[in-house]
């Protein structure tokens, strides 16, 4: 694939972050590339920040759960786009990427509400990613 940013961070032993293109103002294709089997499912944390300040933070599979990291072949490129609320391309904006293993699940509080209680473990380091001005 043609990427426009290129990172080359490696994640563990057995990910490799490649670098990203950016597709609008509100969304960034992330290319990742196993480099052993994997035999876990690992989630990307996204925060985004603006001067230092977090206004965003979210959760989501690998992938979107579609390709499931535990079914990446080795040495295959996998795609991911993402679209997030208060992503525009900003001065002093960055968004900081982490691969996390999450445990958990939902139960409900003593309100009879829903209340998701994961631990996650951060897999590797951050990659910080600074948007451009528009």
């Amino acid at each position: 694939p043609d990427i426009e940013n290129e990172v080359y961070a490696q994640i563990d032993d057995k990910m490799v972050f490649l670098g990203y293109n950016f597709l609008s103002d509100d969304g960034i294709s992330l290319f990742w590339q196993a480099k052993k089997e994997l035999n876990d499912d690992y989630f990307l944390k996204i925060t985004v920040e603006k001067n230092n300040i977090v206004i965003s933070k979210d959760y989501f599979p690998l992938a979107y759960g579609l390709i499931p990291t535990n079914q990446w072949q080795k040495n295959q490129i996998i795609q991911t786009n993402y679209f997030l609320n208060n992503f525009k391309k900003q001065p002093n904006k960055k968004i900081i990427l982490e691969v996390i293993k999450a445990e958990g699940g939902i139960k409900l509080n003593d309100y009879r509400s829903s209340q998701t209680i994961f631990t996650e473990k951060r897999i590797g380091g951050n990659i910080e990613i600074q948007l451009p001005n528009t």
